[in-house]
């Protein structure tokens, strides 16, 4: 079972970075570069292009014009060239890490994460000291399964770095993913030892022993979550979701109305009484209009809210006849796509909000639970484009979430 945590995704953007990494050839081709470079930075892809098509024109090997035009390329979602530029520019100049690292950000995207490891093992033996590289890698790594890979990677991170919390998290992952449950433990133990308020290493915990059906355990872990971010609307949820799995279903029912009374866009209790049959005995739902998962930090652990859930199919009988009496309804294929997202369908989620986007092009939350679903299913660069649309558009919580996930470290 794949599972993709957003404490990765951090690093998920493609950067806008090394843009002075090598010498310019000649000062037309200078003036050029200089001019993209600059208009990259305000965030205008298309003159962007023009300029670095100049620097291309005046010298057809130069790697780093390539590069930095693939950047572009990928910013306004014309991937295909921006892979063409990235493959001329490693055959000019196949020792150049950053461009590797750039490839194999677009391997991700195409959920290749067999070329992408590839990619990334070069970028890291001609750069090992660059923490970045690891951490894509490993990444990638637990993406394409290779769970023990993983596990080697960020030890290699930690054998540097042994302050370095995020890689121990991570490390946990990965031995979640090999059933090596102590091990887990004894790195989530580590952090919150030195640690004890990251909420993050709460939440990775407690949805841990979720996994492994230590309910109280998880419930201890979501209460220290709860005390440090009271407003966490997702917590109240997977609190729910354990004490439903005890047979608490007066303090499930709590936490879900909780959650919804915290924020009034997150009604999973729609979703619930459509999978949670033992707290509903009512057979008519109606389809929410309100559910809104855009909690990156915490719905991307889709394996461990599945296995608490249990089946979803009644959910998406909701939506599905929804859609078929009102094919025009956006609203449908938006909860559609975020249902998808909960249960880690993230390429049908996609696929809903583009229709939802199509039908209604003033309903920017759908450009930005789209990203959301493109940062859980390794798009990263796409999902920062519409990260970015939908800022543009007035969902100011996009701001942190550009911050958050589209910003090298």
């Amino acid at each position: 079972m794949k599972f993709v945590f957003s404490i990765v995704l951090i690093f998920c953007a493609l950067a806008i970075s090394n843009l002075y990494a090598q010498g310019y050839p000649d000062r037309a081709s200078a003036q050029s570069m200089v001019r993209g470079d600059n208009l990259m930075k305000v965030f205008n892809w298309y003159e962007a292009i023009n300029e670095y098509n100049t620097a291309i024109a005046v010298d057809p090997n130069y790697a780093d014009a390539y590069y930095k035009r693939s950047i572009a390329y990928s910013k306004v979602g014309r991937f295909d060239e921006a892979k063409n530029d990235q493959n001329k520019a490693i055959a000019i100049n196949p020792n150049i890490a950053y461009i590797l690292d750039s490839r194999a950000q677009l391997y991700l995207i195409e959920e290749d994460y067999n070329n992408a490891i590839v990619d990334l093992l070069a970028a890291v033996s001609i750069n090992p000291d660059e923490e970045d590289y690891r951490f894509r890698l490993g990444n990638a790594q637990i993406n394409q399964g290779d769970y023990q890979d993983a596990v080697n990677t960020f030890s290699g991170i930690i054998d540097k770095d042994q302050s370095d919390t995020l890689a121990y998290i991570l490390r946990a992952v990965a031995n979640i993913h090999l059933e090596e449950h102590q091990k887990a433990l004894t790195d989530l133990n580590r952090v919150l030892n030195i640690h004890p308020k990251n909420e993050l290493a709460l939440e990775v915990r407690g949805l841990e022993y979720l996994r492994t059906e230590k309910y109280d355990l998880a419930i201890k872990d979501f209460d220290e979550s709860i005390k440090l971010n009271p407003l966490g609307s997702i917590t109240f949820y997977n609190r729910g979701m354990a004490n439903k799995m005890l047979g608490n279903n007066e303090k499930a029912q709590k936490d879900y109305q909780t959650a919804i009374d915290i924020d009034l866009n997150f009604d999973l209790n729609n979703i619930n009484r459509t999978i949670a049959k033992n707290l509903s005995n009512s057979d008519s739902v109606h389809v929410s209009t309100k559910f809104n998962s855009n909690y990156a930090d915490v719905i991307l652990y889709k394996g461990l809210a599945k296995k608490a859930l249990g089946d979803y199919g009644s959910a998406m009988v909701d939506f599905n006849r929804a859609i078929d009496q009102n094919p025009s309804n956006y609203e449908a294929y938006f909860n559609r796509g975020n249902v998808q997202v909960l249960f880690g369908q993230f390429n049908k989620a996609i696929e809903d909000y583009s229709k939802a986007y199509e039908l209604n092009g003033d309903y920017p939350l759908a450009l930005f639970n789209r990203g959301v679903a493109e940062v859980l299913s390794g798009k990263k660069v796409r999902a920062c484009i519409d990260f970015e649309e939908a800022l543009n558009q007035g969902v100011e919580k996009a701001a942190k979430t550009l911050d958050m996930f589209c910003k090298t470290r």
